[in-house]
């Protein structure tokens, strides 16, 4: 009887000292990615709309000086999906009464996740070859979709050295046409540096697509 309380109290230890490691590290993450009191994921925002990334201004500063510190907080902005209560909350928005409407609409909040991916994409782009371990996310994006997000992608892909152009040059031969059209539009966002794919390049003169 002994043994088994025993053994229950140091598996209930152990619980609770894995909890507390994670929160820890999420705490600690969090932190890595905060600039001027501001965390990254409200400073990828401040690039919605408009966005220059040959800029100089404020967020972009920012960006840049948070470098790999802010990449894990920005993958998994990039990762965010829409709940699966938006689509159906927007296509019947109009046959709920107006003060309902009004109430969920500030409560859900529809179009944040897109918002999300689309600023931590621009974001990636920004810190530039610091940000290669998000070269995974960024190709799973340009299956997103929708095509400002795919563009952003690409575009992130284009300046993230060469891996980033390896992934794009890889891609640029798939065989799903929109998957192509981002990838050929990364490599042509990236000028001269994607010398080395001129010939897939040439190739989708060819594209029927």
């Amino acid at each position: 009887m002994k043994y088994r309380f025993f053994i229950i109290l140091l598996l209930l230890v152990a619980a609770a000292l894995g909890i507390t490691v994670g929160l820890v590290r999420r705490v600690h993450g969090y932190q890595r990615a905060v600039y001027h009191g501001r965390h990254v994921s409200e400073w990828a925002a401040d690039l919605f709309p408009n966005f220059d990334p040959r800029g100089t201004n404020e967020a972009l500063q920012a960006i840049r000086a948070l470098s790999a510190n802010a990449v894990p907080a920005l993958r998994s902005q990039l990762q965010a999906r829409e709940p699966f209560y938006e689509k159906p909350f927007v296509q019947n928005a109009g046959r709920i009464p107006v003060s309902t409407r009004r109430y969920l609409y500030q409560k859900i909040e529809p179009g944040q996740s897109f918002v999300g991916r689309l600023t931590a994409a621009r974001a990636l782009g920004v810190i530039g070859p610091a940000a290669v371990a998000a070269v995974p996310d960024l190709i799973a994006s340009l299956k997103d979709p929708t095509g400002e997000i795919r563009w952003a992608a690409a575009e992130a892909l284009s300046r993230l050295g060469v891996p980033g152009l390896s992934a794009l040059a890889a891609v640029a031969t798939n065989e799903n046409a929109m998957l192509r059209q981002a990838a050929v539009y990364g490599l042509g966002e990236a000028g001269t540096n994607a010398a080395p794919s001129a010939g897939v390049i040439i190739d989708r003169v060819l594209d029927p697509d």
